[in-house]
Order: C-alpha cells, then sequence, then structure tokens
C-alpha cells in the first residue's frame, strides 16, 4: 500500500513526504467519544486491576536503549505504544508526565505505532525520530510533548515545530526526505503486532524488571489507575 507523497513545500526548503509504509495490517481501534480527563473517568470507572500477561509482552525492554523519560534504573517501565495524532494520548500525555516525576521507580518508554489512515502519523513520526538522531531523546520528548499540545496537521507546522530543536535544518531535512527513520518506526510497529499481540491503541504495557512480570491496559486510563498497577506491582517480592 503507497500513499501519494504530499505536495507541499516550506521555502527554502523543498519538503517531499516519504511513502507510507504499511508492515502489519492495521489494527481494530476503539474510539468513543472521550474528549478529556473527566470523560476518561467516567469511561474508565470500575475496571479492574490487569492480570499478569501471560501470551501478550512489550518483548525486550532496556530503557537504556529506548525513548524513556524518568529514571532509566526504574523497576517499572510502562511502554506505550502509539500513534502522535491520535486524541486518547493527547489527553493523557500531560498527566503521564506528572506521573513520571512523582514516581522515581516508573520510568515511560515510548514507541510507535502510526497508523496508514492518518496522513500525518508517519511524517510525524519520522521527524521526531529525525530529531532525535540529531539532538538526542531529550529533543525527542520536547517534540512529543509540542505535538500532543499543537497537533500540527500538516508538513508546515510539523517542520515549524522541530527547526527549534536542532541545530543543522538541512541535515533535519535530509533525514525526513530519505525516510531514514523508517526501519525505527516500523520496527517498534512489528514487535507491537508479534510480541505485544495489539488489539488497542494506545496500549500501555507496565513491565516490572524485578520480576518479569508484564501486565496491559488497553486503551488511555487515569492516573490513579496507573497509581494502582505500580502500586500492585512494587508489593510482588523481588
Amino acid at each position: 500500500v503507497e500513499t501519494p507523497p504530499i505536495p507541499v513545500a516550506i521555502p527554502p526548503i523543498p519538503v517531499e513526504t516519504p511513502p507510507i509504509p504499511v508492515a502489519i495490517p492495521p489494527i481494530p481501534v476503539e474510539t468513543p467519544a472521550i474528549k478529556d480527563l473527566e470523560e476518561v473517568k467516567e469511561y474508565t470507572t470500575d475496571r479492574p486491576i490487569p492480570s499478569v500477561e501471560k501470551d501478550a509482552s512489550a518483548g525486550n525492554v532496556d530503557a537504556t536503549q529506548e525513548h524513556t523519560r524518568g529514571n532509566p534504573n526504574a523497576r517499572i517501565s510502562i511502554v506505550e505504544y502509539a500513534n502522535m495524532t491520535h486524541e486518547y494520548p493527547r489527553i493523557i500525555h500531560p498527566e503521564l508526565k506528572k506521573f513520571i516525576e512523582v514516581n522515581p521507580n516508573v520510568n515511560w518508554i515510548f514507541r510507535h505505532y502510526p497508523i496508514p489512515e492518518n496522513e500525518m502519523d508517519y511524517p510525524i513520526a519520522y521527524m521526531n525520530e529525525c530529531v532525535f538522531r540529531q539532538s538526542g531523546d531529550n529533543a525527542f520528548w520536547t517534540y512529543l510533548d509540542a505535538v500532543y499540545e499543537t497537533t500540527p496537521t500538516n508538513i508546515e507546522q510539523m517542520f515549524i515545530l522541530a527547526k527549534p530543536m536542532v541545530s543543522d535544518v538541512a541535515e533535519l531535512m535530509n533525514c525526513y526526505e530519505n525516510s531514514v527513520p523508517e526501519n525505527d518506526v516500523n520496527d517498534d510497529k512489528i514487535l507491537a503486532a508479534t510480541e505485544g499481540k495489539m488489539t488497542v491503541l494506545p496500549t500501555f504495557f507496565f513491565v516490572d524488571h524485578a520480576t518479569g512480570q508484564e501486565r496491559a491496559v488497553l486503551g488511555i486510563d487515569t492516573m490513579d489507575f496507573f497509581q494502582d498497577i505500580v502500586n500492585t506491582m512494587m508489593k510482588v517480592e523481588q
């Protein structure tokens, strides 16, 4: 499946959107009309703590080799599979950022799951990886924060967000135009399908590095619920 390039140019640097690859079949995505945190709470009330996963997994998780926010040596990693244009991750993103700040035993890992039907998913994912390649992981998260705050709807807006985060704009555009991060983005998506057996987007895997246990949250939820999961996992003997 090939999506025609989006004919957008940002003077004086011409921008061509890389072809959007489809590595695996799309997953079903449930999309109730949730618009804010209060509706998240109402929709998810009384959800039980997820049981320990027996089949699905985040796969190999090494926080020192991933896009990680928080303490890379934390006992628990929350591995988020998401696309960067969906309303659900955008709603809880600021809350999860605060959650990590007050939970030193937890870190947050972001993995890509772009959807071909959303024309900006792959371009934004590629641009974020290009920012990372030039400016590192802090810049990756700064760009991710900015995307969720502003929700760019075209290539020009996407580029404007990225430009202040790099020292060499020409290198950034070369990375993007040549789809340099394509394998990185698709590897995340393939891992989600093969190891994660994902059926809902976004999905969060809670990985306990001390016990090897994993639990999965399908879709979004409140930070109180996330805290309950972490507390439950921390009670298990190492």
